[in-house]
């Protein structure tokens, strides 16, 4: 059927112009507490806590690469062809092309790099796949602690993004249906589960970590929200929420524009417009930053890593 390619071709113009009023929403908040704002990112301290946690993380990354190498090994794969300490490296080297418009560049970087290291299409094809059911499934569950806090405060907008996040769940599931006769689809007879556990775990872990740093940059900028931190299920909960939504709009960056728009509408009703907004944009530059120094500690590292090789 032709309207599927038309679909397909018009799928990431929608989320580039949804990315757009989510930027111009963000833009207009700014704009609201541009005074305050200004004010407090000419103190010291919080550029001081900024590069902490961009360095902070970009250590996180590894435990994403951990989980998508044991993706890789549940179908089977030798260690010895992919080794842990090439398998960061060269996720690390991908990873800073999510800000590529699109947001398909890094699985497609990794995918090439991996490969010519010996690692098969469909290992990786298999894999990638597994990781993007996954990260959406551990979002999901860090999720569910912002849950009680989000229906309490607002009702309408949870039940919104909530929708959206389920569409762009049911749309990866109905792509992989459309394309079910794909060679790469078919999953080996014997993939262990165990593994795969693994890897499940280890994105829980990352968005457990990535949201307590969101937590922390709130309620460094905020001294209200540093006071009363019995809304830590509310922020990490909704922080995951916020990254998942971002994750399955096509065409937008690193869920660039959605995901700020999105924890703004969440947690404004509950945290004051001013600190809330300095907390979200201060977090974008620290994620920013962050996947910049686990580029940056990855080049490095397999550059000294093959001149080591070579002086043996």
């Amino acid at each position: 059927m032709k309207i599927f390619p038309q679909f397909k071709t018009c799928l990431p113009w929608f989320g580039r112009g949804l990315m757009l009023l989510s930027l111009f929403f963000v833009l207009h908040q700014f704009l609201n507490y541009k005074g305050e704002i200004t004010e407090s990112i000419s103190e010291p301290w919080l550029w001081l806590f900024i590069m902490m946690f961009c360095i902070l993380y970009g250590m996180a990354g590894i435990i994403l690469s951990y989980g998508w190498l044991s993706l890789l090994r549940a179908q089977g794969l030798k260690p010895f062809i992919l080794s842990w300490r090439e398998a960061w490296a060269l996720y690390g080297k991908a990873q800073i092309a999510k800000y590529i418009p699109g947001n398909i560049f890094h699985i497609a970087g990794r995918h090439a790099l991996a490969n010519q290291k010996g690692v098969s299409h469909s290992q990786l094809f298999i894999a990638a796949v597994l990781e993007i059911l996954l990260v959406l499934v551990s979002a999901g569950i860090i999720s569910i602690l912002a849950i009680s806090g989000i229906t309490r405060e607002m009702d309408n907008a949870f039940f919104f993004v909530a929708a959206f996040f389920l569409a762009g769940v049911v749309s990866v599931f109905i792509a992989s249906l459309i394309n079910r006769k794909h060679k790469y689809l078919k999953m080996p007879e014997k993939l262990q589960w165990r593994k795969v556990g693994i890897a499940l775990s280890s994105y829980l872990a990352f968005f457990l970590f990535s949201s307590s740093l969101f937590l922390f940059t709130i309620m460094i900028v905020s001294a209200e929200t540093a006071a009363d931190i019995t809304n830590w299920p509310l922020i990490i909960g909704g922080y995951a929420f916020a990254w998942a939504v971002g994750f399955v709009v096509p065409g937008a960056p690193g869920g660039l524009g959605i995901r700020e728009a999105t924890l703004l509408a969440l947690l404004s009703t509950t945290f004051p417009g001013a600190d809330l907004l300095l907390g979200i944009l201060a977090f974008r530059l620290i994620t920013t930053l962050g996947d910049i120094v686990f580029f940056v500690v990855s080049v490095v590292f397999q550059k000294y890593n093959l001149g080591k090789r070579h002086n043996l």
